[in-house]
């Protein structure tokens, strides 16, 4: 039986991918494929002509004919695909997913259900992976428990109204963020590093804004700045010339002592050893 091999994804008639998603937009699916996607982090979702800032663990859905993709957060992030066509699903599988993909392709988690699916996905992935002669038999199982246990999940128009100020203040919050990068060494604008600058930007308290940039993403606003501030550092000190107080400056620091103390804090190296460690890769 050759129905299962995990080398690739073009392969008859099933995967499952456990894969880092770049912060970059990303269509997640092979466009031959049927897929049901597991995330965890915040990112962007995709789908007809709009988009939906998703912050809270979700499944999402698509089929070969939808245009979808995910645009992860301020980091790589992990997931479990599965990926599979119309010989591995029957035809009322496949109708009972399309009717599930046209309410609604993105299925929101709880804390338990997101438990719950994310063992499920990690069964499926050994299952795959494992290729006896029971792992078919197991990897239909499963599918049928995800689809029982999916169309129990609530979509995006059944999610509380208290929820809509809070993802909208973390959704300006992150445009904000974004819009600073990639730094420019020759722009004038005043760069925001701080909780309180952005809560000024927004018109709102900082306490505020923390607290719902917490409940929406489980992160503080600190570490979501500081990690958007490391990469874009990283990309700096990897990919110019620009001195280490040049980059320090470029990126709201005032004093040099002050960015190599935030750099090594959060990666374990000084700036100057990070460039240098970069450009050894680099020629290798």
């Amino acid at each position: 039986m050759n129905m299962l091999h995990h080398n690739s994804i073009n392969t008859p008639h099933f995967c499952i991918r456990k894969d880092a998603i770049k912060p970059q937009k990303v269509y997640f699916s092979d466009r031959k494929y049927f897929s049901i996607t597991f995330l965890e982090d915040t990112g962007k979702f995709f789908y007809t002509d709009k988009w939906v800032l998703v912050s809270r663990p979700v499944i999402l859905l698509s089929s070969p004919d939808s245009p979808y993709a995910w645009e992860a957060g301020i980091e790589a992030e992990s997931c479990y695909m599965l990926l599979f066509d119309t010989e591995f699903m029957d035809d009322e599988g496949i109708a009972a997913f399309l009717a599930l993909l046209k309410r609604e392709p993105i299925l929101l988690l709880s804390s338990d259900n997101k438990a719950f699916f994310k063992s499920v996905f990690q069964k499926m992935n050994d299952a795959f992976l494992s290729l006896n002669e029971r792992s078919l038999f197991l990897l239909k199982n499963y599918m049928s428990i995800i689809m029982y246990e999916l169309n129990k999940l609530p979509n995006l128009s059944d999610v509380p109204c208290n929820q809509s100020a809070a993802q909208r203040i973390v959704e300006l919050f992150l445009n904000i963020l974004d819009s600073q990068f990639p730094a420019d060494c020759n722009s004038k604008k005043s760069f925001l590093v701080s909780p309180s600058q952005f809560a000024d930007k927004l018109c709102v308290h900082v306490n505020y804004l923390n607290r719902m940039i917490k409940s929406v993403t489980g992160k503080t606003t600190s570490e979501i700045i500081a990690r958007r501030i490391i990469e874009e550092a990283k990309r700096l000190l990897c990919t110019t010339n620009l001195s280490i107080g040049e980059i320090g400056d470029i990126l709201g620091f005032e004093e040099i002592a002050s960015f190599s103390k935030f750099f090594r804090k959060r990666t374990g190296y000084c700036p100057k050893v990070f460039r240098l460690e970069c450009k050894k890769e680099m020629v290798a």
